[in-house]
């Protein structure tokens, strides 16, 4: 499978098969600094350190996506974190950036992370938008996805979608993909993606003036996640 990022213009970000591990492509240095805070932060269990990466306009959610189980700002996301992993006994977590991408205010972030404990562990993907702040960047839309390993998994998955928000950003990216600027991780020639392709939304969320769009593009004996 091709590997290929497209960028449309904001509030919308677009991802797609983002699989070279430690990507971070014209990404300003305050956020990669932050972005390499996450993992320390995690193992040692840091509540207040939060604020670093979330305020009262985050949206933390689950894939595969349920609105109604959405968690909105800092105090929520907070607790979340104090009863959930910062609960569990010998916490170790393990984070991989995939791709960290920004333009202007809005960045995108796709990392692996493996999170081991006492008694078990579990690990998976998380997809992020942030957006620069006054207070630094922050995290505007967090999804994470127990059990996939790459975004290809998201093209693997068959959900029904209950927020409909970007529906017509994906009925017709044929035509607003035509002025997209993609990037090739491999060197690969990318397909026209103007024609003879089909798209079925997976996931879409909208959180304020940001959105994040997930979908399957299938044509012309290839299927590619965006």
């Amino acid at each position: 499978m091709k590997k290929w990022m497209g960028k449309l213009a904001a509030p919308a970000v677009a991802i797609s098969v983002l699989m070279s591990a430690g990507v971070q492509a014209a990404a300003p240095e305050e956020l990669v600094a932050l972005n390499n805070q996450w993992q320390p932060l995690m193992n040692a269990k840091d509540i207040d350190g939060l604020n670093k990466f979330y305020d009262a306009d985050s949206l933390l959610g689950q894939f595969p996506y349920d609105s109604s189980k959405n968690l909105q700002g800092l105090e929520a996301i907070s607790q979340m974190f104090a009863g959930g992993p910062f609960g569990l006994p010998e916490l170790k977590a393990q984070v991989d950036t995939l791709a960290l991408d920004a333009k202007d205010d809005t960045a995108l972030l796709v990392k692996n992370w493996d999170i081991s404990f006492k008694d078990g562990g579990f690990k998976g993907l998380a997809v992020e938008v942030l957006s620069n702040t006054s207070d630094g960047w922050k995290r505007r839309i967090d999804i994470g996805a127990g059990g996939l390993t790459s975004a290809a998994g998201f093209a693997d998955t068959d959900t029904e979608i209950d927020n409909t928000a970007f529906n017509s950003l994906a009925d017709d990216y044929a035509v607003r993909s035509a002025g997209a600027a993609r990037v090739s991780l491999d060197d690969a020639e990318l397909p026209d993606f103007t024609e003879g392709f089909e798209v079925d939304n997976l996931l879409s969320v909208e959180q304020g003036s940001n959105g994040l769009l997930i979908s399957r593009l299938t044509g012309k004996g290839q299927s590619f996640c965006c």
